[in-house]
């Protein structure tokens, strides 16, 4: 007896076949005077079994590698998704080097709450109350900027905040 796969599908096939064609001949007997279209429905069920059963046996022979069209169709899981607050973030930071305008109506008050934040928790010093100490603490760049009384901007082109100035402020921060 074979046992390979193709073997398998070929008996499973052959038994298919043989089973329509003794349907067909019971039907040509239980039906004589329509011999001529019991035969042409036994031959087409025949003809779909076949078909079926070496599209069956070529899937099984054949490497299961997709194809490259079947591989394009297939939906890859998404990557690591970057959370809205730093999407945010990036956006503030980019737009705050651009323009002062930005720098003061975007970035500021992130980098108040920041600092009003890390003064209390850290150093039990409130930004809008102790300013002295609140400056002392940041140092002058910081201060400028998240200063709670700072002025509006005049000249909302004028330069943004440069990377320098940006590195120093987070540094002054992160030393908190």
């Amino acid at each position: 007896m074979l046992r390979h796969p193709l073997a398998r599908t070929l008996r499973r096939t052959v038994k298919l076949a043989l089973a329509t064609c003794v349907t067909t001949a019971i039907a040509i007997m239980t039906l004589p005077g329509h011999t001529s279209v019991v035969v042409r429905i036994g031959l087409l069920t025949v003809a779909s079994v076949g078909m079926v059963g070496t599209l069956v046996a070529l899937r099984e022979a054949l490497p299961g590698t997709p194809s490259a069209f079947a591989a394009a169709l297939t939906v890859s899981p998404p990557g690591p998704v970057r959370p809205g607050s730093l999407t945010r973030l990036e956006r503030e930071v980019s737009m705050a080097a651009e323009t002062a305008f930005d720098l003061r109506a975007r970035l500021t008050p992130t980098l108040r709450d920041l600092a009003a934040g890390l003064l209390r928790d850290r150093r039990g010093v409130e930004l809008s109350r102790d300013s002295a100490r609140a400056e002392a603490l940041l140092g002058p760049v910081t201060w400028a900027i998240v200063r709670p009384d700072a002025e509006p901007v005049r000249d909302r082109t004028m330069p943004g905040i440069s990377t320098i100035e940006l590195e120093a402020v987070i540094a002054s921060l992160e030393e908190l």
